[in-house]
């Protein structure tokens, strides 16, 4: 019984020391400043654009850029075809429908060539709207090139014949510079009204002012003859020059040129050509054919 009451309890096991039990206001507080912490070591978000958005952007800056190039190549090809409209218009006499239609096709050519992958919509639009401009262009140039060219033919062909005025009609150019001076002069004169159809029949002094046209006969006939010859001969050659240079200015190119109006001239089956031509221009050029 000794022993055993003598017996020392077994110590008690060793181990590692548990942390102090904290209470729950501690627990929050420690809570949140490592909340904190985290929040503010944190990396900032970058963000970037998409790859989508990416693509969609460099492809609107390539069709800017691009667009210039197609625009310019389809007047290109436009004025090539419109070339080889006029020289056919004009050397054949004939204008052929179907090359209009072959000026569209070059021109969606051109534009697709430099449009690209860009294609559509808008350059077939911009396609069309070159063909009609080129095609009118043409047709503007071509006739008048061609009218040029008959009416030239027909003053080499028919020459205008300028007859050598009379002593009558040397009287009447009397007068007329009688008139003339006398109203620089400061005279006023009173011209007698005579219908055009009525000229032929009426008496040369009633076409002038009162005892203009017998002044003028008084100068005319005190002439000799030999200066009435003179007067005669120079009047002859002022009538030709003064011909031949109307004919010369309404024969040229600018004067025809300023004188047409292209719409006057077309036909329905011209406009119909057009239409064709720029339907062509925008299938080819939009990417469609």
């Amino acid at each position: 019984m000794e022993e055993t009451r003598s017996r020392k309890a077994p110590p008690p096991k060793t181990g590692p020391s548990l942390p102090p039990r904290l209470s729950s206001a501690n627990r929050s507080a420690r809570k949140k400043e490592k909340e904190e912490v985290e929040e503010t070591s944190a990396p900032i978000p970058v963000r970037r654009p998409t790859r989508g958005k990416a693509k969609s952007r460099k492809a609107a800056s390539m069709s800017a850029g691009s667009k210039i190039v197609w625009i310019l190549s389809g007047f290109f090809g436009g004025i090539i075809g419109g070339v080889i409209w006029g020289a056919i218009a004009y050397f054949t006499g004939y204008e052929i429908g179907y090359v209009a239609v072959g000026v569209g096709a070059l021109v969606g050519i051109c534009v697709k060539s430099q449009a690209g992958g860009h294609a559509g919509f808008e350059t077939g639009l911009g396609a069309a709207v070159i063909t009609i401009t080129c095609v009118l262009l043409a047709q503007y140039f071509s006739l008048a090139f061609m009218a040029t060219k008959h009416i030239q033919n027909t003053i080499i062909a028919n020459p205008q014949k300028v007859e050598s005025p009379d002593y009558a009609d040397m009287i009447n150019v009397f007068a007329y510079k009688l008139a003339a001076e006398k109203e620089q002069a400061g005279t006023k004169l009173i011209w007698p009204q005579v219908a055009d159809d009525q000229l032929a029949n009426t008496p040369p002094e009633d076409l002038f002012p009162a005892g203009i046209y017998a002044e003028a006969k008084t100068k005319w006939n005190v002439k000799s003859l030999l200066e009435k010859e003179k007067l005669i001969a120079e009047e002859y050659e002022a009538r030709k020059q003064a011909v031949g240079t109307a004919l010369i200015e309404n024969g040229t190119f600018m004067h025809i040129a300023s004188n047409l109006n292209l719409f006057e001239v077309l036909g329905p089956m011209s406009y119909l050509f057009i239409g064709i031509a720029a339907v062509t221009a925008f299938r080819m050029g939009g990417g469609t054919e």
